[in-house]
């Protein structure tokens, strides 16, 4: 041990713990974010090229074209089709067609000639019958079993898909930020602690080596992902005389203020003629 007993009581102030940990969160997020993006590019064709999406994509598009309210345009993209005609077939489809011309009789838009309802309503009117109408015909359609369970289907093998994605970018992230920037540096640290000026050290009161710099960092990415891990970390840090975590603790390390701890290294090394970082 190179340092006075006194030593144990230079406590990290809790407030520098608290802002580093923001600023690692803030940076975290920005990372993860900004990683999406090509992650996302490179992981698309694999979506693009799964069987269970491009099914359930068909059929589903086969039901909206069977009711009518949509068509197949030149480019084979199906459009929709907002006209009295449509969304008759529409009501058809569901086997529901008396219902849409009740809806017509009680609108008042239109007038009943020789059995044949023929439009009263300005043009405005019109159209926001007719779009109202087409709305309501095909959440109906929508909502059928069968749209529904190629929908869940499609929805739930695109959420596995976006998870990998994420855990690819959660896992690079952490990886650079709480792994490799540490262990590239002599004191341990990471960008917010480099900020803040925090040194991590080992229960010897000598710069952590490489060996309890992974280890801390290792059990802290635990840590971070866990939650009784968290919260006892938090209940050493503000209750124990030395402030240590729980991942400081089962890596041999703790945190000391950078500018505190050159200090003393300068009265050990001249108090002993010797250089002990």
């Amino acid at each position: 041990m190179i340092m006075d007993q006194k030593v144990e009581y230079f406590k990290l102030p809790f407030y520098k713990r608290l802002f580093s940990l923001v600023i690692d969160a803030m940076l975290s997020i920005m990372l993860f974010t900004i990683l999406l993006i090509p992650i996302s590019s490179v992981y698309s064709p694999k979506i693009d090229n799964d069987k269970t999406i491009n099914e359930c994509l068909m059929k589903m598009n086969e039901i909206l074209l069977d009711s009518g309210l949509f068509v197949l345009d030149d480019s084979g993209v199906i459009t929709p089709v907002v006209t009295d005609e449509s969304i008759e077939q529409g009501y058809k489809y569901m086997d529901d067609d008396n219902t849409y011309k009740q809806i017509k009789i009680d609108s008042e838009l239109f007038i009943n000639e020789n059995n044949v309802l023929i439009e009263v309503g300005s043009e405005e009117e019109m159209k926001v019958f007719y779009e109202e109408n087409w709305n309501k015909i095909y959440i109906k359609v929508r909502q059928t079993d069968e749209f529904s369970y190629y929908n869940e289907q499609y929805i739930k093998v695109i959420n596995e898909h976006t998870s990998v994605t994420y855990v690819i970018s959660i896992i690079i992230t952490v990886t650079i930020l709480f792994l490799i920037i540490p262990l590239t540096n002599k004191n341990g640290r990471t960008i917010a602690k480099i900020i803040f000026k925090i040194t991590v050290i080992d229960d010897e009161y000598r710069r952590a080596n490489k060996l309890n710099i992974f280890l801390r960092q290792f059990f802290l990415i635990l840590s971070i992902f866990s939650f009784f891990p968290a919260i006892i970390s938090l209940v050493l840090v503000l209750l124990s005389k030395k402030g240590k975590t729980l991942h400081g603790i089962l890596s041999a390390t703790r945190l000391i203020d950078s500018n505190i701890y050159d200090s003393m290294l300068k009265k050990v090394n001249n108090k002993k003629g010797g250089d002990y970082r």
